[in-house]
Parts: C-alpha cells; structure tokens; sequence
C-alpha cells in the first residue's frame, strides 16, 4: 500500500504524491473524511479505496490523475457508508462506466507513452 489514513476527518495534508505500482492500494482512506490533492496514480490493483468499518468515509480527489490500475477507485461500507468523490480536475482512466455516472469528472486521454513523473 502507498499511504493510508484512518480516522481523525482533516488531520492529514495529502498532497503532491506520485505511486507508482502499489500492489494492492495506491491510497486508502478509512473511517473519515479527507481529500487528496495534486496526486498521480498509476498502475497497481486499485488506485483510491474508501473503506467505512465505523464512520461514514469520503475520499475527495482533487486534481488526482489515476491511470493503469486493475481498479482506479473502490468504496468498501462495512459498517457505515464509503464514498469516493470526484472534484473538478481530476480523471480516471479505463473506467468510463464510473466517470458517467458522476457528472463533475471527466475522462483524460493518456498517451501510449506517458511519462507520470513529471
């Protein structure tokens, strides 16, 4: 896993990331709210998961870029409801199903040969 927050809503600044083929998530956020910004995903299982166990959970990605995962986002409600929203900006890639039923993303063409490090 890339990087993982649990609990405490808005305790934590994740920002300017970029992850690279994490195996199973690139970031995870658990029981709280909090928002991930200026963040490039790629490769890997699933980019962004939303897990609730306890506490109602919101991921907000904000300018993220997900590209090349199995999975770009996944929401897990265990125990309360796990949500991954979408703020202008940001885009997914391979999952056009998931962008249309969210009328504020959009789908980013992604060269054949994109370099996501820069």
């Amino acid at each position: 896993m890339g990087i993982a927050v649990a609990g405490n809503s808005g305790c934590c600044e994740v920002d300017r990331n970029i992850l690279k083929n994490n195996r199973f998530f690139g970031i995870a956020i658990v029981d709280g709210e909090h928002t991930i910004s200026n963040t490039k995903i790629s490769g890997g299982n699933v980019g962004v998961l939303a897990a609730a166990f306890g506490v109602d959970t919101v991921a907000t990605l904000n300018r993220v870029i997900i590209t090349g995962t199995t999975t770009p986002t996944q929401e897990l409600p265990v125990g309360a409801t796990a949500e991954v929203v979408f703020a202008p900006r940001s885009a997914q890639t391979a999952q056009a199903t998931i962008l249309a039923n969210n009328p504020i993303a959009f789908v980013m063409p992604t060269p054949a040969s994109a370099d996501l490090s820069s």
